[in-house]
């Protein structure tokens, strides 16, 4: 019998959870995770410019004063504006500031099972002008963010937010709710956000419109005009946050060491005590496993990846998802980190935004 929406829903998350606590105590290496394939035609993600009991085991702690939960103090805003000409001959563009981190518009395409803290959006597209995507940052002027804003209203879609069911299973289709995607879209229609989502899974017609809005509204850069673009930013940039979500989660039995990985004593770590870091995350505990996570400002980030690289772990900033684990002598076990960026339209509750998208 065809499970409906919800209850595939649920089957995910248990899934993923447990793919994301696995990812948690094995990976060891950095990736980048691009924008996820469809089993139909996918978009183009583009290429990329993140107890007690362990304190008296040796965790290391920190002169700052630990975090008992995740940040409440906002990102900073600065009061500048993009750039309205172009730079002189041979100069790289200034880098436009951010002034409002509003969302105007989203689009998320995620597999049933994928890799990091939380899927990536395809595109995300603030009221700044700024457009977010696997690829990097673009700058959009005040047309460019009317027109995204007008053509995502033209799909009809954002009435109200809901899930899009899907067609009724054929008797004949055994496989049926295997390898699916999920589309999610996100408008600003009016004060407030609306989101509606479908499956690639048997989409009903409005599901298939759903699927084909999302393929292109991904994209931009192909359907604007040149003028909707500040000079100097069509093409994207590096995106640099100002905060980042980190997970930490440790294990204490032997099967646990990580030998070949510095042990965490040897690491310069900024936020105090591992164990009093953020907030738990019960969604990855159990098994051995305690796990907690913050969201922590940029500053403390660099320093601890320039910390890594000094005990030879090939650590670059990562442009979606960083995984490495470090060994725990004293605790006779591993620490594992997971690291991503926050996006501008982030709050400040780790575990909470976990599941936002």
């Amino acid at each position: 019998m065809r499970s409906g929406g919800g209850q595939r829903q649920q089957d995910r998350n248990r899934s993923l959870l447990a793919l994301l606590a696995a990812t948690l105590l094995l990976a060891g290496c950095e990736g980048t995770v691009p924008t996820a394939s469809p089993t139909r035609t996918p978009p183009s993600a583009g290429s990329s410019a993140p107890p007690g009991a362990a304190a008296s085991a040796g965790l290391p702690g920190s002169t700052a004063v630990p975090s008992s939960a995740p940040t409440t103090t906002p990102p900073s805003v600065l009061a500048s504006s993009p750039p309205t000409s172009s730079p002189p001959a041979g100069a790289a563009p200034e880098p436009p500031h951010a002034v409002r981190s509003d969302l105007v518009a989203r689009v998320l395409v995620y597999p049933d099972v994928w890799a990091g803290l939380r899927p990536w959006p395809n595109i995300s597209v603030y009221a700044d002008g700024r457009v977010i995507g696997a690829d990097g940052v673009r700058w959009l002027t005040p047309a460019g963010v009317a027109a995204m804003r007008d053509e995502f209203a033209r799909t009809g879609l954002f009435t109200a937010g809901r899930v899009i069911e899907p067609r009724p299973m054929p008797s004949e289709s055994p496989t049926y709710g295997h390898g699916y995607t999920t589309y999610v879209m996100t408008a600003r229609v009016g004060a407030e956000p609306v989101t509606v989502r479908a499956t690639n899974d048997l989409p009903s017609a409005e599901g298939q419109r759903l699927l084909d809005a999302a393929d292109r509204l991904s994209h931009p850069e192909t359907w604007l005009p040149a003028d909707a673009w500040v000079p100097g930013w069509e093409a994207p940039r590096r995106y640099v946050p100002d905060r980042w979500l980190l997970e930490v989660a440790w294990a204490t039995h032997p099967g646990a060491l990580a030998s070949s990985s510095p042990d965490i004593s040897s690491v310069d770590w900024p936020f105090g005590p591992p164990e009093r870091f953020g907030a738990p995350d019960p969604r990855l505990e159990g098994g051995g496993v305690t796990a907690r996570c913050a969201v922590v400002p940029d500053a403390d980030v660099q320093r601890l990846l320039a910390s890594l690289r000094a005990q030879g772990v090939d650590a670059p900033a990562p442009t979606y998802y960083l995984s490495q684990s470090l060994g725990w002598w004293a605790g006779y076990g591993r620490v594992d980190l997971g690291l991503e960026p926050a996006l501008p339209d982030d709050g400040t509750d780790c575990v909470g935004m976990m599941g936002s998208r």
